[in-house]
């Protein structure tokens, strides 16, 4: 997951154009998937709505459909895979040798 926080846009006019090339070539590198477009504003003044973050994106050079889907969609994926990290600390079962069915005893290794 990548995010591109656009607040940087509408503080200093003269790394605009920076910006906006280190933006598309991150864009280019992930074919935009998995970017997150968030706004790191201090105060409310800083916000916009999502259609105009999505427009913004369209400049960075993403697609409008994965411009709209990095406001929405990704964020909510990644809030939804760090919690599951959380539950699922593991992808192993541990289970007792004396509890093991005998159908499934060929999954001990031999001493």
């Amino acid at each position: 997951m990548f995010e591109i926080c656009y607040s940087g846009l509408f503080k200093d006019a003269s790394s605009v154009r920076q910006f906006i090339q280190n933006s598309n070539e991150l864009i280019k590198a992930t074919n935009g998937k998995n970017i997150i477009l968030s706004s790191e504003a201090k105060n409310a003044m800083e916000l916009r709505g999502p259609y105009d973050v999505s427009n913004l994106a369209c400049i960075f050079g993403l697609e409008f459909s994965l411009a709209k889907h990095a406001v929405t969609s990704s964020c909510r994926s990644a809030l939804y895979r760090a919690e599951a990290r959380k539950a699922l600390k593991s992808a192993l079962q541990i289970q007792k040798l004396n509890t093991i069915d005998n159908q499934e005893t060929w999954k001990i290794p031999q001493q």
